[in-house]
């Protein structure tokens, strides 16, 4: 009996170090960027859970996102240091004109990153003079629309003009994040990246632009804004229809 038990336990060690040695290949094969890359791909099944939830806390973190959105939160969540980046998703705010809906809010001491994440597929035309883009779909369907940089430009100045006023408009930044279901058939703007560039962009911004005792103090406005704020996804969408039929 003793013997059959010591081999069940020989059996179960040896699948976790092969479970380990396997992990450990993949980041080898792929590339490490990060230091701690060998932990993060054992445990990237449950890294959202880990990061976002337990560090970041429980409301305007993942309620309402898409498949994209959440596929760029746990990118960011994965591989942004909780101790210098703080995340907030879905932030919809009251605005002059109704509400806004922002996708993610980055805050770090190297400045509050503003991200709005597009999940089209296609071949995408525009650059940052157009006032609107098209996006090009099998047997020529084509749609148009506005421009994401200046809809996320409108975003941070809401942010900043009505929330965070002691913040310099200096210290935003402004990232559109596409699939790699998408396709730019024009020249992108630096501030337009794909979900998987997008930490690395964030990343090489190093230069300390926000104080310690500031940066706590923009976590504190926005966590105290995703508990105070009700204004409804159903609603945000009645307000934008009511301005885009003005």
């Amino acid at each position: 009996m003793q013997n059959n038990i010591d081999l069940f336990q020989s059996i179960g060690l040896l699948l976790i170090l092969v479970w380990m040695g396997v992990s450990f290949f993949r980041c080898l094969l792929r590339g490490c960027k990060y230091e701690d890359d060998f932990q993060k791909d054992i445990y990237k099944d449950d890294c959202v859970y880990r990061n976002t939830y337990v560090h970041h806390g429980v409301r305007c973190y993942d309620k309402g996102l898409n498949h994209s959105e959440r596929e760029l939160v746990n990118k960011l969540s994965c591989y942004l240091n909780t101790k210098y980046y703080y995340i907030f998703n879905n932030m919809i705010l009251k605005s002059e004109n109704g509400s806004i809906q922002i996708d993610h809010i980055i805050v770090s001491p190297y400045g509050i990153f503003v991200i709005e994440t597009k999940d089209y597929s296609g071949w995408i035309f525009g650059n940052e003079h157009d006032s609107v883009w098209t996006q090009s779909l099998p047997r020529g369907y084509k749609f148009t629309f506005q421009n994401p940089l200046r809809q996320n430009y409108a975003h941070i100045k809401v942010l900043q003009e009505r929330y965070l006023h002691f913040i310099p408009l200096s210290s935003f930044k402004t990232i559109i994040a596409f699939t790699h279901f998408s396709e730019f058939k024009t020249k992108r703007p630096p501030e337009v990246k794909y979900l998987d560039e997008v930490p690395d962009y964030i990343k090489s911004f190093q230069d300390e632009i926000i104080r310690s005792n500031v940066y706590f103090m923009v976590i504190g406005k926005l966590s105290q804004l995703c508990q105070s704020t009700d204004i409804s996804l159903d609603e945000h969408i009645s307000n934008l229809k009511k301005i885009h039929h003005k």
